[in-house]
């Protein structure tokens, strides 16, 4: 999903956030602090372009807005002691911070939020970007919480490789290790095994750039 879309539909969002919060107009052009929480470590460039897209475009509609911006690193740090340490990390900031409006990307920020929600961000609204695997459970989502949900168009993918190679015996699926990813698998799986007669296919997910050109 384009990265200017997806700031421009979470711009929207946070304004209507704001005029539900019945903002008087002047209040609307005061600071409005921000606070971003990212599932991954800003070396990826996704969540990099992403939360720098996010504060630029928003900057444009809130001129005085104020930042504050974390990278869980989930993808390297996952156990429960290391989520309870960001909690009160993150309990600490917010205490300080002060912010109006929770900004989270991708599953695992939100899953984090979802799970310290009453502690750490109590009524305040939330509004999410990249959130995989909730195409049939939207009702799942909590009241106070909006924002851009992201599906993968796999038979779409599938039908556009088999026009062009019609006669593939193998499809080799490059993907990363991130949590999106592992959101994405099972429901790539159904789809692919749709096609079992035609192709077999394997993730190549694990492995390093020079070890996949090897692949035959």
């Amino acid at each position: 999903m384009h990265i200017k879309f997806i700031t421009q539909v979470l711009s929207i969002c946070i304004f209507l956030i704001l005029i539900k919060a019945e903002l008087r107009p002047s209040e609307l052009e005061e600071c409005r602090k921000i606070y971003i929480i990212n599932s991954y470590h800003i070396d990826y460039s996704w969540t990099r372009d992403l939360t720098m897209a996010q504060i630029n475009y928003i900057k444009k509609q809130y001129p005085q807005s104020e930042f504050m911006v974390e990278f869980l690193d989930l993808n390297r740090f996952t156990e429960n002691i290391y989520l309870l340490w960001c909690n009160e990390i993150i309990s600490f900031k917010v205490k300080k911070f002060k912010p109006e409006v929770i900004i989270v990307n991708d599953n695992g920020a939100y899953n984090f939020v979802i799970k310290f929600r009453k502690t750490l961000f109590k009524e305040l609204p939330i509004v999410f970007a990249g959130l995989s695997g909730f195409e049939n459970k939207i009702e799942t989502i909590p009241a106070g919480i909006t924002g851009v949900l992201e599906n993968a168009d796999t038979v779409g993918t599938v039908e556009t490789i088999l026009k062009f190679h019609p006669e593939i015996k193998t499809l080799y699926i490059i993907a990363d290790q991130s949590l999106t990813v592992q959101y994405y698998k099972k429901d790539i799986v159904t789809h692919l095994n749709k096609y079992a007669a035609k192709f077999s296919y394997k993730f190549l997910d694990y492995m390093k750039i020079e070890d996949i050109l090897t692949v035959s």
